[in-house]
């Protein structure tokens, strides 16, 4: 009998200990889920790093609406220094005919 008694001792030592093992891990678990304020606080940090970045988008956004603008206003520029070029050709080449007739060519 007495080896039984020592064996059952054991084993209540034995689930003594794993009982306590669980009630820390459980413990221990509870303590890493985080509190209510500090996921709100997680949400405000968040939500506010979004509107920074809707900001920036917004921004670029606006600032690609200007670039296109000018370089439409460029094209209209561009067009009309082409359109200015081709007259000045044309007349370079009425004079040169002109130049020409005049000096008996």
């Amino acid at each position: 009998m007495h080896r039984t008694d020592r064996a059952k001792r054991n084993k209540r030592i034995k689930t003594a200990a794993i009982s306590m093992v669980l009630v820390l891990s459980l413990t221990q678990s509870v303590g890493a889920v985080p509190s209510i304020e500090g996921v709100k606080q997680q949400r405000a940090e968040t939500q506010g790093n979004l509107d920074k970045i809707s900001k920036q988008i917004d921004s670029m956004e606006d600032a690609k609406e200007e670039v296109n603008e000018e370089i439409t206003e460029m094209n209209s520029q561009l067009v009309d220094i082409l359109t200015s070029i081709g007259v000045c050709q044309s007349e370079i080449e009425i004079k040169e005919k002109e130049i020409d007739e005049a000096s008996g060519k």
